[in-house]
């Protein structure tokens, strides 16, 4: 039997970087294989073999140039999976493992140390925040790949700024857009209660002021709803959909962030075409190409990009941890409505209208009641652990 046989599909792949390091998540379709010990190819290249993984369908071979990373691809070894081989701009040295609910492989570029004097060992960097475990060894993983408020995001300059967090509340669709439709559910709805519903737990919480950008059954240009987060300078944009699906089976809540190289699957794809598309009758921008999203990834840019992969992980793992929905993963897809290169922007669907299960659920009062909780909380604990406090003016 080939090592591929019981190999698991690579659906998507994240970056990000930190002062501490440049960060790739494999977000993947089952458990982590064990992989190859990470290897210097060269004072160039570094690389890792990933005998028991594949590529999925929708994820590129080339990864773009990020942090530390001049660029990287994976190549196919057939029947041996496949191989990471990077590229980084400094002397640098790898730190992997791996991570479930949703299940990941970790991959960290951190600065290599020092060349050792006679007779030491060379090991790499540890810090406060967490014990980074040798490559090779079965060492204890941190128990999340996002840093703790110890370990704080080395965020761009930005505008000085005071008051409370700003978070604003898009509910999807309205007015003549119904958005997904099943007996006796339909997605507008569902939303405007569930954003009203989170605006109220929002408003109770000391130093957060939430924004709604409609109220009422109205359909509002996609565009606009995002252009209101800017205006308002907000800390958090939130945009509250429902899903539906061809089949039955399709069940569970997933978050989106943005993704300007294209959606991480498939079924990333379609559901953000979907989405702009159902825009298009109140916004004429709504069907922008990639290339005209105003990212250039700057420092401020790819920022923006981290928190908003941060906020939608820990959103995410709250509807699961409450047992409010299966968990269907964080996803990148080009959203118009997420196109902003200064509010960190999360997509959260909530469940399918096309599942009996979900949609049960969401026509139930009681359970909109619950999601919007735990959207809450998970904003709070997003900004607890991730997010710097708003800063007065200096003297």
């Amino acid at each position: 039997m080939s090592s591929t046989a019981t190999a698991v599909t690579v659906t998507g792949v994240r970056s990000g970087d930190d002062a501490s390091r440049t960060r790739l998540v494999l977000d993947l379709d089952g458990t982590a294989p064990e992989i190859d010990a990470p290897e210097h190819a060269s004072d160039q290249v570094l690389t890792v073999g990933l005998p028991r993984y594949r590529l999925g369908p929708g994820v590129t071979a080339e990864i773009a140039s990020v942090g530390r990373l001049i660029q990287g691809r994976f190549e196919d070894r057939g029947d041996d999976g496949i191989r990471l081989v990077l590229r980084p701009n400094r002397s640098c040295a790898l730190r992997c493992f791996a991570l479930e609910s949703p299940p990941r492989l970790v991959i960290d570029v951190i600065d290599a140390p020092p060349e050792p004097h006679a007779g030491e060992t060379s090991v790499a960097p540890r810090t406060d925040a967490e014990e980074a475990p040798a490559p090779a060894e079965a060492a204890s993983p941190p128990t999340d790949e996002l840093p703790d408020e110890r370990t704080p995001i080395e965020a761009a300059p930005g505008p000085k700024r005071s008051g409370p967090r700003i978070v604003v509340i898009d509910a999807g669709h309205g007015g003549e857009d119904p958005g997904a439709t099943g007996p006796g559910v339909r997605e507008k709805d569902v939303c405007l209660d569930v954003a009203r519903r989170l605006h109220k737990e929002l408003a109770g919480r000391e130093g957060i002021y939430p924004i709604l950008t409609r109220s009422r059954d109205v359909l509002l240009p996609l565009r606009s709803r995002m252009a209101l987060a800017e205006d308002a300078d907000a800390d958090l944009f939130v945009s509250i959909h429902v899903n539906a699906a061809a089949t039955k089976n399709a069940q569970g809540a997933e978050v989106f962030f943005l993704s300007i190289r294209g959606a991480s699957d498939e079924a990333a794809h379609e559901v953000a075409a979907y989405e702009n598309e159902a825009g298009v009758a109140g916004d004429g921008d709504a069907q922008l190409s990639g290339s005209e999203i105003p990212f250039s990834l700057s420092l401020r840019q790819s920022d923006t990009l981290l928190r908003s992969s941060r906020a939608a992980e820990v959103v995410l793992d709250l509807l699961v941890e409450r047992e409010l929905a299966r968990n269907r993963g964080v996803r990148q897809a080009n959203f118009a409505v997420l196109r902003s290169y200064q509010v960190p922007s999360i997509l959260v669907e909530l469940g399918f209208v096309s599942s009996p299960i979900d949609r049960e659920n969401l026509a139930s009062a009681d359970h909109r009641g619950r999601l919007a909780k735990a959207l809450a909380d998970g904003v709070v604990r997003y900004f607890s652990q991730y997010a710097p406090l708003r800063r007065g003016d200096e003297p």
